[in-house]
């Protein structure tokens, strides 16, 4: 039996097929246009059905969704519309296919929770790409909340009044703590002269006092937001995943160290091994678990 798994996000679209054994047969990446879709992969889905057959279909998407309904339960600005859209209802209408639809994130630590070594049963993913992403895992239980939002750690106020977000608030986590600050503050604060093309790995490669302040303030404010974590939650591994983390390499050591000194709880902190398709992987995991397939 093949489970097809989908990860819609607001730049790109990723499809995963699964066979029985859970090898992938099947994996590709496109473009997410904002304002088709849903029409969009409802057409890859029907390219798919004539060259794969398809048992099960889970999908991971942005936004907060209700698992129960696998309707978008509040999806901000970023996707214009999304808001309310009844995915699982849609697809199984067009397809006669059973449909189960979880946020992104949460299928990206399902997917780095299913294919950890060692079993655990408390774990946070945090995605550090565009924005900041977060999940839980207790108990082997995705913990989602009475309105959806469990997880939501890049809303978490990490500075009272400060930046502004999109999601209305001042001081998120994610407006200090993402691909899209490091970006910003790289061109912003670091001479032109000195600019290359792989600013990720210049940051934290070449520390001039420019720089080195933008490593500073990231390692702080990442650091403060975990030992929180830890405080709130205490996991017993958290793994940091998104594109920010291809860079790990170079600032992980730091991170550790600073949580050392700050933090009296031990946690393990892990780059996520599944790359960019965790969110499918983990998409098409849940629809085999909660759709009884084997």
């Amino acid at each position: 039996m093949n489970t097809l798994g989908i990860d819609l996000g607001g730049t790109k679209t990723i499809y995963i097929i699964l066979d029985s054994e859970n090898n992938i047969v099947y994996q590709n990446k496109v473009k997410t246009e904002h304002t088709k879709m849903m029409a969009d992969m409802i057409k890859n889905i029907q390219q798919l059905q004539k060259e794969y057959p398809i048992n099960r279909i889970g999908i991971g998407s942005a936004g907060r969704i209700n698992p129960e309904t696998g309707e978008v339960f509040y999806a901000t600005d970023n996707l214009p519309g999304w808001t309310g859209t009844k995915i699982k209802e849609r697809v199984e209408k067009e397809f006669s296919i059973p449909c189960y639809v979880e946020n992104d994130v949460n299928c990206t630590a399902y997917s780095e929770y299913k294919l950890l070594k060692d079993p655990i049963q408390n774990m946070v993913c945090l995605t550090i790409g565009t924005g900041l992403g977060g999940a839980i895992i207790y108990r082997d239980r995705i913990m989602t909340g009475s309105q959806f939002s469990s997880g939501e750690y890049g809303h978490m106020i990490l500075y009272p009044d400060g930046k502004s977000c999109n999601c209305g608030k001042k001081g998120c986590w994610e407006q200090y703590v993402s691909g899209s600050v490091l970006n910003n503050r790289y061109h912003h604060e670091v001479p032109l002269s000195q600019h290359t093309t792989n600013w990720p790995e210049d940051i934290f490669k070449t520390l001039t006092a420019e720089r080195r302040k933008i490593v500073s303030d990231f390692i702080h404010d990442l650091g403060v937001g975990i030992i929180s974590i830890q405080n709130t939650v205490d996991p017993q591994v958290i793994v940091l995943g998104g594109g920010v983390t291809t860079t790990s390499h170079l600032w992980l050591p730091l991170l550790e160290s600073y949580i050392k000194e700050n933090s009296n709880l031990k946690t393990v902190i892990k780059i996520a091994e599944t790359g960019e398709l965790a969110g499918a992987i983990g998409a098409a995991f849940l629809a085999k678990d909660r759709l009884g397939v084997k």
